[in-house]
């Protein structure tokens, strides 16, 4: 996988994706674009008292970071969920900032291995991020394509709404 085959789950998250480069080249991008701030994100349930919401973030994460072979990663998330699932855990912190350390270990090494995969054309291409404003107004223009059954316009949506970046979160906003 280019320069990225030098990083130690690169070989692990290929296995994983099939042996496809490409498929495992998308993989990591939206990894990078949906989870750089997922710490962050579970951090913010706990202030708030949702402690099922970040049990499902962290145990999501730990389940990715596995399918792009991070064991490293995988084995950090995979203990903060043990703390979480224990009444009075007191080392949550702590791990959540080892969590956050090796996010972004894995988060700067992805991203220093696709600008060099880009730039030799492997498929990922360069996409603008969308907000939840636009793809309500585009997911409005599909649904009226698809009540009248006119499947050329429903394809040039889709691959306008597909053009952009759509972070995990926005499925929740939309509804």
């Amino acid at each position: 996988v280019g320069h990225f085959g030098e990083q130690p789950f690169a070989a692990a998250g290929l296995s994983f994706a099939g042996g496809n480069q490409r498929l495992y080249l998308e993989l990591l991008s939206k990894f990078n674009r949906d989870y750089a701030d997922a710490v962050n994100r579970i951090r913010s349930a706990l202030k708030s008292g949702e402690k099922g919401l970040s049990l499902r973030r962290v145990h999501t994460l730990k389940g990715v970071a596995a399918s792009i072979g991070a064991v490293e990663l995988e084995a950090a998330a995979a203990a903060v969920e043990k703390a979480l699932r224990q009444p009075a855990a007191s080392n949550t912190n702590e791990l959540l900032t080892l969590l956050g350390e090796r996010l972004a270990s894995c988060i700067a090494a992805i991203g220093n291995a696709l600008p060099d995969q880009t730039s030799k054309g492997a498929g990922i291409e360069h996409q603008s991020p969308g907000d939840t404003s636009l793809l309500l107004e585009l997911l409005g223009k599909l649904n009226d394509h698809v009540q009248e059954r006119e499947a050329k316009p429903c394809k040039e949506l889709a691959d306008e709404i597909n053009s952009y970046f759509w972070p995990e979160h926005y499925a929740a906003e939309i509804r």
